[in-house]
């Protein structure tokens, strides 16, 4: 599951911020940008 296309992904948390059961986290990627990763079995939007 994914939040939006990676490459539009800006980094602004705005996701991280909103989840109300707290499961994505903010994890740097090999280029070092900044995305979202969902834990798939906590979410209750799946």
């Amino acid at each position: 599951m994914s939040i939006c296309e990676t490459n539009k992904c800006t980094g602004c948390m705005a996701c991280y911020n909103s989840c109300p059961k707290n499961c994505i986290t903010m994890e740097y990627d090999d280029n070092g940008t900044l995305l979202p990763k969902i834990n798939e079995n906590i979410c209750i939007r799946l």
